[in-house]
């Protein structure tokens, strides 16, 4: 009977169905669009999911339309099927959503089928050996070892029969592509072919057609060959456990392919394509003890959610509470989905669809492809924006390797001895211009100026992707997630990548078009914001203001910086670099004291005159001693010390704080009133019997003066500061230390004798007197 009478299907291209037809064959996509443009199903009685443990995106939203709609049309019947699901665990869900119990709940029916034996052994790679070249290494001895005859030919002639043939499972075209070159050196009644999704049909056909009289096979597949094609006549499967996922990232709003193991229910599936047809074998290439999750996960739970947020929002359901679905989207991807959607403007802010999301939902493409297709035929490019929504709906299939300029690709589908191997993503862009009402052009028949303004058209339904070259060679997107590419375009300023990976650390860039500045500016306007951030050269503040998308810099300017910006700056950069930023050792002012001697005087030394004061006064005032730590300082920097950016004034130039006001600032901290009393318990300056001005130091937390010898004669004993003594540390008439004592009087009366003995032969031409205690004191060094 030919297909189309009892049994019909329906791809996005192509039905064939009839008045006689009983079962009709389709896509979850195709279902959710029959349901979205007519929810009563007309005619429908029953809808049979197969294979329902794969749980893509669109299996998992087309049964939550359907179990919504059974609310309503109770008579519709609905079966389940798979080999591997966990079918009590979907049985119990589907009676908690819709509240069956007792003999209204969900059956379970099982269909046992002739199972041929299958031997399963562990080969793990040995030390220091790769999955590839453990997979390479493992087929080769199987090769060696005695051919086994095809599954299914028993007692027939071997001669007119194909050998048996090995399936092994590989996790992408480059593992693939790597075995494949190890084992090019093969005799040649070996066959080694590759399997994957990005093969033009052609070859895929080659692999699904089987192998000749006395040939032996190696597929190296991808996932695909778990489910989706049926191999014919293997009978051995080499499996490395290892799979590619797609999984969405919130952090960048991208996909990143992850390498990970395959889940136990993967990797029985794949077990099981040896014994389709009879005894079969299975060498798994990891040690049996490994960890490795019990099911796949689920795309609703790691791929971008775009497209189901809109479906549901034409179905009436702007939120995920409001369906019943097998498992909840999550909530965070949901809002991303729908975050992009209002970017879009295919929904409004209530989340309701607009008509503009109603014209992307009915060209049944992800959302962004959609808008792509829809902004060519805006600009008055339909087959541009056709061919590139094709394009990206399908795996590239080019044969352009290590270029990413997606015109490439453009060029070489408009010329006619390309044109067969471009044939699936023509046949796609011809059905989306039938859908834009604009089939009149023919999709392979591009205008070269067209074919430039590509980057236009990406930029429109791609504004996240659009990025901007850095100084290390690779692409920032407003994300900051940073990308490279390959190819002429790595010197471009700007450009569009629809299609990329995000990566671990850093992207790849697969397909990608040039953008003009002022396009990219145009687009990404509405997300500018610009920061003003000071920067620091010493003291000098600089303003500098940046403009960002997201996290991409747009631009950045250097300007004076004001004086209220600087005041959130100076306490931010005290609190990274401490005090010690500030002008503390340099001279600020001239000190006058009771007898008007002038002498410049630290910053430091008056906060250390401070702290010794209010250490000696923490007995009656115990937090005045905190109150002038550097984490208190630091802390109430903007009480104390702002307020004398610039001196006070609305703006300035060069170092914010001098040491003149950083002094000042000191001392209205403390107060006049107690600095009148610092100044005269705490003294700045010693004042020597000989009428001279010496610094006191106060940093060690004990006052010490360092003075010559001659210039405290007379005095007979140490003076007292707030309680302790004066350090002395005496110097010789070349300004070297000879004795440091806190105990005038005493030193006078014994150890210096031994000095006066030593500087007299050092220094015999000065003055060392027995007595000096009531000797006569002075300033220059009088020779005897």
């Amino acid at each position: 009977e030919p297909v189309g009478r009892t049994v019909g299907y329906a791809v996005r291209m192509e039905r064939r169905v009839s008045e006689a037809t009983r079962i009709e064959v389709l896509t979850e996509g195709l279902l959710v669009r029959r349901l979205q443009a007519n929810p009563e199903l007309p005619g429908i009685s029953t809808i049979i999911f197969d294979e329902f443990h794969e749980r893509s995106l669109f299996t998992d939203l087309s049964f939550a339309l359907v179990l919504d709609l059974c609310r309503i049309k109770p008579d519709l019947k609905v079966l389940i099927m798979s080999a591997t699901m966990d079918c009590e665990a979907i049985a119990e869900r589907i009676n908690e959503t819709e509240g069956r119990t007792g003999s209204q709940r969900v059956p379970i029916l099982e269909c046992p089928g002739k199972r041929y034996p299958i031997e399963t052994e562990y080969r793990p790679p040995k030390i220091g050996e790769t999955p590839i070249q453990c997979c390479a290494r493992t087929i080769r001895s199987i090769l060696q070892e005695a051919p086994l005859p095809v599954s299914g030919s028993y007692g027939k002639d071997p001669g007119s029969m194909p050998k048996a043939g090995i399936l092994a499972f590989l996790p992408g075209r480059r593992e693939i592509q790597a075995v494949a070159e190890l084992l090019s050196d093969l005799e040649s009644e070996v066959e080694v072919l590759p399997l994957h999704g990005s093969l033009p049909l052609s070859d895929q056909r080659r692999v699904l057609r089987g192998a000749g009289p006395g040939q032996r096979r190696v597929i190296l597949a991808t996932n695909i060959a778990e489910t989706s094609l049926t191999v014919p006549d293997v009978s051995v499967v080499v499996d490395t456990g290892l799979v590619r996922l797609q999984r969405y990232q919130l952090r960048t709003g991208m996909d990143r392919l992850s390498l990970e193991p395959a889940s136990t229910q993967s990797v029985d599936q794949r077990r099981g394509r040896a014994g389709r047809l009879g005894p079969g074998h299975c060498i798994r290439l990891w040690a049996p003890q490994e960890e490795r999750p019990p099911v796949t996960e689920p795309e609703i739970r790691r791929l971008d959610l775009a497209s189901l947020v809109l479906e549901s929002a034409l179905w009436g359901a702007e939120d995920p509470e409001s369906l019943p679905w097998l498992e909840a989207p999550p909530r965070p991807a949901w809002d991303a989905g729908r975050s992009l959607l209002f970017d879009l403007g295919a929904i409004d802010a209530q989340g309701k669809p607009t008509s503009r999301g109603k014209q992307i939902a009915h060209l049944a493409l992800h959302p962004r492809l959609a808008l792509l297709a829809l902004a060519g035929k805006d600009a008055e490019k339909p087959a541009l924006g056709a061919v590139l929504a094709a394009l990206l709906s399908e795996r590239d299939s080019s044969g352009i390797e290590n270029e990413a300029d997606i015109r490439l690709r453009l060029e070489a589908l408009s010329k006619p001895s390309q044109q067969g191997r471009f044939k699936s993503i023509i046949d796609l862009a011809v059905d989306i211009l039938h859908r834009l009402k604009a089939d009149t052009v023919q999709p392979s028949l591009i205008p070269l100026e067209d074919i430039e303004n590509a980057g236009e058209l990406l930029a429109r339904a791609f504004p996240d992707r659009i990025c901007r070259a850095q100084e290390n060679g690779s692409y920032r997107f407003t994300s900051g997630r940073e990308a490279r590419i390959r190819g002429r375009l790595a010197k471009a300023e700007w450009i569009v990548a629809p299609d990329m990976d995000a990566g671990e650390r850093n992207g790849a860039i697969y397909l990608a078009a040039p953008l003009s500045e002022t396009l990219a500016m145009e687009l990404l306007a509405p997300h500018f914001e610009k920061e003003v951030s000071v920067v620091w050269n010493g003291l000098i503040p600089k303003a500098r203001e940046t403009t960002f998308a997201g996290r991409l810099v747009i631009q950045e300017d250097l300007r004076k910086c004001k004086v209220t910006e600087a005041e959130t700056a100076l306490a931010a950069l005290l609190e990274r670099q401490g005090l010690g930023i500030l002008p503390w050792d340099e001279g600020a002012e001239a000190y006058s004291g009771p007898f008007r001697l002038h002498q410049k005087m630290s910053p430091r030394n008056h906060l250390d005159r401070i702290r010794y004061y209010a250490k000696a006064c923490s007995q009656n005032d115990p937090s005045m001693a905190s109150n002038w730590s550097d984490e208190t300082l630091i802390a109430e920097a903007d009480t104390w010390l702002v307020p004398f950016i610039w001196n006070g004034e609305t703006s300035g130039e060069g170092p914010i704080i001098t040491p003149e006001t950083l002094l000042l600032a000191l001392k209205e901290r403390l107060g006049w009133v107690v600095l009148s009393t610092l100044d005269r318990e705490v003294p700045a300056l010693f004042i020597s019997p000989a009428e001279t001005a010496r610094p006191i130091e106060y940093q060690s937390g004990v006052p010490v003066v360092s003075i010559r010898i001659q210039e405290v004669y007379g005095m007979a004993e140490s003076p007292r500061i707030m309680g302790l003594p004066l350090t002395f540390e005496l110097l010789s008439p070349a300004g070297r230390p000879i004795q440091i004592t806190r105990d005038l009087g005493r030193f006078w009366t014994g150890s210096y004798a031994e000095v006066r003995k030593e500087m007299r032969g050092r220094y015999p031409k000065h003055d060392w007197p027995e007595d000096p205690a009531h000797a006569k004191p002075h300033a220059r060094v009088s020779k005897s």
